[in-house]
C-alpha cells in the first residue's frame, strides 16, 4: 500500500505559491491521484491547472452549516462533508 504526502505550500503575496503549486500537481499526478485545495480566498489555483471546479470545500462547509436536518444524520464532521460533497 501506498504511503500518503501532503504539501502545503505558503508564503507572502506575489512569491509564486500558485505556479509552484500547479507545477507540482501536474508532476504528482503522473503517478496518480491527486488531492488539491486552494485555501486562498482569491483561488486561481483551477485557472492554473486549465480545470473547472463544479464543488469546492468551501461551498462543502456552507452547505453543511446551512442545511435544515437531513434525513441522515451525520455522526462525524467527516461524514458530514462527505455528505455535502455528493
Amino acid at each position: 500500500m501506498k504511503k500518503g504526502l501532503t504539501i502545503a505550500v505558503s508564503g507572502k503575496g506575489g512569491a509564486g505559491k500558485t505556479f509552484l503549486a500547479a507545477l507540482l500537481i501536474r508532476r504528482f499526478s503522473e503517478y496518480g491521484s491527486v488531492l488539491a485545495i486552494d485555501a486562498d480566498p482569491d483561488s486561481n489555483l483551477p485557472e492554473a491547472l486549465g480545470v473547472t471546479v463544479a464543488k469546492n470545500v468551501g461551498g462543502a462547509r456552507e452547505a453543511i452549516l446551512n442545511a435544515p436536518a437531513r434525513s441522515k444524520v451525520a455522526s462525524s464532521k467527516q461524514e458530514a462533508l462527505e455528505l455535502a460533497l455528493h
